[in-house]
């Protein structure tokens, strides 16, 4: 993933910004839509539940009156029925339950509004229509449903074409199981309109719990008055269907809207980032030892940005100042220590002209000359480092051919290394590579790298090459010495460090440190690989901008 944190190295800010945004507006939008998928299917859920009511109620209806439907006009549900009128029923038909009641309103000739109720009800698992009227039972007729087959197969025809035959069925069974109508036997009276309504109960047994395997369908079940069982099964295709067109429509404006997303949140991060991005040129310039770069048209970013501008103008600054005065003490200091030095060096060199003066003295002031000599040179080098990490500027860049130059002076320390036995490769390109660069202090350079590897160095051989790429100039100086430990490596470039290799061998630990900052005054790179007891590499490398 993106925000691991070995990608984080090779992702900038401002892509990780876009891809956090957009990571976030897919994830949320996802939500809602999945939210109101949610809702939706739960309310055409609720919608096709109350629909399979509705439509129980129409087939009972159907079921119970038959053609009488078509034939009255007000048909009331049970509970309307007069409590006085059932009371005459039930002394007729004790336990009767009446389910439908049609109500007429009539005018005779004396113009008095007359009401006569039929119940349609339910006796011992038989259907009767039946009228009460001044408190007497007038009649009561049996109903056969199965003369009510023809209505309930128009109703049927009309849900199926309503809703599709794949996508719906509707089928009263018997007690047994069997099948009394279903939507599967319309096909048969259609191609025999004559058939016998009779033959629908003699059709084979249909368990209802068979069709109830079919995954595609969800199956209600209603209980009948007398007994039959109402099955009607609606498919969740159509529902599924519309959700995933809907689904694969929207998830693919969401990818476009996010793409696009990404791209402008990517331009509104780089609006962000721009003053970021400016400090870090700014410390760039810093590192390379020009402390008196600042940052300029901080107004136009924004209040935090601002003041992160403004804070490293600030240290900068600061950061400039003390280095003047860093330099202006060195120099004091220097100047201090010079003086004294070279009287007494006057001094020393007076008594040594002295012909008169014994062995001993002589030895001692030869001694001395020496060592103030030594110091001398080690002050000289602690204020070269110092200008030349202070003042990076003041270098004098002239265009130099590398090639040549190394070659010049490998065979001007060629006899160091005869005479201890080394032997000094070299592995340079065949044509002239011209560097800018300032030429004594690159020779400085070179110079303490040669005289490091010869002194570590007891046999074996020391090698310094050129290696070309297309964005760099690699200057190895590689040799078979005593290495460097891991632990020393990570000090090696600090003023006055010496290993435990070296603690021994003549020298004041300036020379890394000159290297260093020579380097870095350049604008290149210096890079150490080495292993105990096999040798060191270091590598100086030169961007091709530099």
């Amino acid at each position: 993933m993106f925000w691991n944190k070995k990608n984080r190295r090779h992702i900038t800010l401002k892509t990780r910004m876009a891809l956090s945004y957009a990571l976030l507006f897919f994830i949320s939008c996802s939500l809602i839509f999945w939210l109101m998928v949610y809702l939706i299917t739960s309310m055409l859920n609720r919608a096709d539940d109350a629909n399979t009511r509705m439509i129980a109620s129409e087939v009972e209806l159907l079921y119970i009156t038959g053609p009488r439907v078509d034939r009255f006009g007000e048909i009331r549900p049970g509970s309307d029925y007069p409590e006085e009128e059932k009371a005459v029923l039930n002394q007729r038909f004790p336990g009767v339950e009446v389910y439908y009641v049609y109500r007429t309103v009539s005018y005779g000739t004396d113009h008095v509004r007359r009401v006569y109720n039929t119940a349609f009800a339910c006796y011992r698992c038989d259907f009767y229509e039946m009228r009460v009227q001044n408190g007497k039972l007038i009649y009561s007729r049996k109903i056969n449903v199965v003369n009510h087959l023809g209505h309930l197969r128009r109703y049927f025809t009309q849900q199926l074409y309503a809703r599709g035959q794949d996508n719906f069925f509707i089928g009263i069974f018997n007690v047994d199981g069997s099948a009394f109508l279903t939507s599967d036997m319309l096909d048969e009276w259609i191609e025999d309109t004559e058939a016998k309504p009779e033959s629908a109960a003699s059709d084979p047994a249909r368990l209802i719990s068979g069709l109830e395997e079919n995954p595609n369908f969800i199956f209600t079940r209603f209980t009948l008055p007398d007994g039959r069982k109402l099955v009607i099964g609606r498919s969740e295709k159509p529902q599924e269907q519309i959700l995933t067109r809907y689904a694969l429509l929207f998830f693919g404006l969401l990818a476009v809207v996010t793409l696009i997303g990404i791209c402008v949140g990517w331009l509104i991060s780089l609006r962000f980032i721009r003053g970021i991005r400016r400090t870090t040129l700014a410390m760039s310039r810093i590192s390379s030892g020009d402390y008196s770069y600042r940052i300029d048209d901080i107004a136009d970013g924004d209040l935090e940005i601002r003041e992160l501008m403004e804070t490293f103008n600030a240290m900068n600054a600061r950061t400039e100042e003390l280095l003047k005065e860093l330099k202006a003490i060195s120099d004091d200091v220097a100047h201090d220590l010079r003086t004294p030095l070279t009287r007494i060096s006057g001094t020393v060199e007076l008594l040594l002209c002295d012909r008169n003066l014994s062995e001993p003295v002589r030895s001692a002031c030869a001694s001395a000359a020496e060592e103030i000599a030594r110091m001398r040179e080690l002050i000289n080098v602690m204020m070269e480092i110092t200008r030349t990490n202070s003042n990076p500027k003041e270098i004098n860049k002239i265009e130099i051919d590398l090639v040549g130059l190394l070659r010049d002076f490998c065979e001007i320390m060629q006899p160091a290394f005869e005479e201890k036995n080394l032997e000094l490769r070299l592995n340079l390109p065949g044509v002239p590579l011209p560097i800018m660069a300032d030429k004594t202090k690159f020779q400085r350079v070179i110079s303490n790298l040669l005289e490091n590897a010869l002194k570590f160095t007891d046999k074996g051989w020391v090698e310094v090459s050129v290696k070309q790429t297309p964005d760099s100039i690699r200057i190895e100086v590689a040799d078979t010495g005593c290495g460097i430990s891991g632990d020393d490596q990570k000090r090696v470039f600090e003023r006055f460090f010496q290993g435990d290799a070296s603690r021994n061998l003549p020298g004041n630990g300036l020379g890394l440190a000159l290297v260093q900052a020579v380097v870095k005054a350049h604008g290149w790179q210096i890079t150490l690989h080495s292993t105990p007891g096999q040798g060191t590499t270091f590598t100086i490398i030169i961007p091709a901008g530099a």
